[in-house]
């Protein structure tokens, strides 16, 4: 007969934004000839940026195993396992905005947006 028990808590945040670069307006791409690929010029690139959030996230978990051998040839086993997620995520991109955070999981940080328009809201839970 045997017990086992455990648990685990992993916690990290970070920030999440990308830009969608592409040279034609009406669709959002740049064509491209697959016979002879070459990107365009850096020159005729236009950016759309998209995202912009701050994320924290913590998973807890807990589990639990019992078995038993009441014949050498059967070993009888339970066991069960409660797992919980908390995630928030917190908008932070407004248009005209130019700042960008990293992330890290091991050590604190804080920061201010340089004006008005980076005003953070909650997202809806």
């Amino acid at each position: 007969m045997s017990f086992m028990a455990g648990g685990s808590y992993e916690w990290t945040s970070g920030y999440g934004a990308g830009n969608l670069i592409y040279t034609d307006a009406d669709t959002f791409g740049w064509s491209l000839d697959y016979l002879d690929p070459e990107h365009p010029p850096k020159a005729d690139w236009e950016f759309f940026r998209f995202g912009g959030n701050d994320y924290h996230v913590g998973v807890a978990g807990v589990f639990g195993q019992f078995s038993i051998e009441p014949t050498s040839r059967l070993i009888l086993t339970a066991g069960g396992r409660y797992d919980r997620l908390d995630l928030e995520n917190t908008l932070t991109f407004r248009d005209g905005c130019r700042w960008w955070r990293t992330s890290s999981t091991r050590s604190a940080r804080s920061s201010a947006p340089p004006s008005s328009c980076c005003r953070t809201t909650r997202a809806p839970t």
